[in-house]
């Protein structure tokens, strides 16, 4: 505590972020805020950006207008990070398990039940697949072996066979890549808007290491390359940027493919 009953700049801000915090949890105005405890609204915002000295007196009508203790209003909390737990997320898995559909059967998007929302099927996706061991699979193999989990993962029955459907799990609208780089590159078609694409990252030991989902209108941002393969091609960057423009050129092994009358 500062001399003269006022509050030091670090108390000041742990203040002003917990003044304005419970404030918004009990749905109150800054105008409300300070009707209640006799102060100008003025002085309620600028309490609120730290750019004002509170006295004790003060501190208590905030205290006693806002029903937390004082010692709380100044003790420093946890930033709260906005997740999607698993539990809220499985609800989904659940309903589309009783409802019976498959992965084919088409779902509105947005529906409440049966659509699950990008960050929930992200946060299912990683749960269900991290650390999934893919050593000495063949390649159509492991892919099947993840459609297979996926299903699972999301409450679905899995088909005998998969069926060569654009994209792969059309009831949900994603597709899924699975690779070794942080790159996806997706041939022969436009990037749907409405589309899903799932990247399921694998270590150099085979083992996946996460999924990332990114929206077909984040892709269809990006630039296309080579009139032939019309190639997209994005970058995760894990808490960073969703996506972004890797390379202008095709990659090594297929540039000696090409000809002038190709690119042309």
């Amino acid at each position: 505590m500062a001399h003269n009953g006022k509050l030091g700049i670090t108390l000041r801000k742990i203040l002003a972020e917990n003044i304005r915090g419970y404030r918004r949890r009990k749905n109150l105005s800054q105008e409300k805020l300070a009707e209640i405890c006799g102060l100008h609204r003025t002085y309620v915002g600028s309490v609120e950006r730290a750019e004002r000295n509170v006295t004790l007196s003060t501190l208590e009508a905030f205290s006693n207008a806002l029903n937390i203790p004082a010692s709380e209003l100044l003790t420093k909390k946890e930033p709260e990070v906005k997740k999607k737990t698993i539990e809220e997320s499985q609800r989904y898995v659940t309903k589309i398990s009783q409802a019976g559909v498959s992965i084919y059967d088409p779902v509105e998007i947005g529906d409440p039940d049966l659509w699950i929302p990008t960050p929930e099927l992200e946060i299912l996706l990683n749960k269900g697949l991290k650390d999934m061991p893919l050593h000495g699979m063949a390649l159509r193999t492991r892919s099947k072996i993840v459609k297979e989990s996926i299903c699972h993962i999301l409450g679905y029955p899995a088909p005998k066979s998969f069926k060569k459907t654009h994209p792969k799990f059309p009831g949900q609208q994603f597709d899924i890549y699975i690779q070794k780089s942080d790159n996806v590159q997706i041939w022969n078609e436009d990037v749907v808007a409405t589309r899903r694409y799932v990247l399921i990252r694998v270590s150099s030991e085979d083992i996946i290491e996460r999924a990332k989902v990114i929206s077909g209108d984040r892709l269809a941002l990006l630039d296309t390359t080579g009139t032939l393969t019309q190639k997209y091609q994005a970058r995760i960057i894990p808490d960073q940027e969703t996506a972004e423009l890797v390379t202008p050129t095709d990659t090594d092994h297929l540039l000696p493919l090409q000809t002038s009358g190709d690119l042309g």
